[in-house]
């Protein structure tokens, strides 16, 4: 399979970024609230903040202690909030377990909402009063897009645990022409059915390498978002020797959905601070 690389995508989205802040002279401020002290969850705020430091948008990182509870995460938001230098926050999750993690995110304002997966974000995406989805749908379609094949027509399954992104992922796919089911409405003999139908595949389960080369139509596109730490190694969702010899598309883990997911962070911040989207299809 051809990989689809999301480094040179992330690249070309940062600097459609920083030309347009550039130009509106604007400093976006973005805010990253962490508890504990999760290695995956400090490597990924890392990343976040070298992007956003690239593009000269303003990056503060909040670090509260493993025991904090959901009223003290819940008022450093509000805090957050109420800053004018702040367009966007992100919860970085997971979170300690005794913190309502939904809880804390409703606390974000919507019109601060980096991530796109508040309550109101998702409500208004999902009945189409807002046109864009989440950010992780959003790098999703944004990589499908970069392959260059049309999407118009095709046929998806989507992998995931969580039933709320299965909706919203399957509604942004709907929305550029592609029919989709998700595993968690379908049994067994009906999942492998459907996958063997797929023309693009999209997993978010973070189960290591259950997705096969020989499960797979010829021409597929793959976009794997399944990242799992085990001990030392970083493993997706797909197994990649599996699918070195199947025609079509595969994003690579690591270097696959995540730049994109970061850059596209970063793009929503700077449009919550405009006011105003910035235009280019891929975003």
């Amino acid at each position: 399979m051809q990989l689809i690389r999301g480094k040179p995508i992330a690249e070309k989205l940062l600097q459609r970024v920083a030309d347009r802040i550039q130009s509106r002279g604007v400093t976006p401020g973005l805010a990253v609230v962490l508890v504990g002290d999760d290695p995956a969850s400090e490597i990924y705020v890392g990343l976040k903040e070298k992007a956003a430091q690239s593009v000269s948008v303003h990056f503060e990182k909040h670090v509260l202690p493993v025991d904090t509870t959901t009223a003290e995460a819940e008022a450093l938001v509000r805090s957050l909030n109420s800053r004018a230098d702040i367009h966007g926050i992100i919860v970085q999750l997971p979170l300690p377990d005794g913190i309502d993690a939904d809880a804390v995110i409703a606390t974000i304002r919507p019109d601060k909402d980096a991530d796109g997966f508040h309550p109101e974000t998702v409500s208004q995406f999902l009945s189409g009063a807002k046109p864009v989805p989440p950010v992780f749908p959003r790098a999703i379609l944004a990589l499908l897009e970069s392959t260059g094949v049309p999407l118009g027509g095709k046929q998806a399954i989507i992998f995931a645990n969580s039933r709320l992104f299965s909706q919203v992922m399957a509604t942004a796919l709907g929305r550029v022409g592609i029919q989709s089911a998700t595993s968690l409405d379908l049994d067994p003999e009906e999942t492998s059915l459907k996958l063997t139908n797929a023309d693009v595949v999209i997993s978010a389960k973070g189960d290591p390498h259950f997705l096969t080369g020989d499960q797979v139509r010829s021409g597929a596109i793959v976009i794997d978002g399944g990242i799992t730490r085990v001990g030392e190694l970083v493993m997706s969702d797909a197994d990649p020797e599996t699918f070195q010899d199947v025609e079509g598309y595969i994003t690579p883990v690591p270097g696959g959905v995540g730049p994109v997911t970061v850059a596209l962070l970063i793009a929503r911040t700077t449009e919550l601070a405009l006011g105003e989207p910035i235009e280019g299809s891929i975003l």
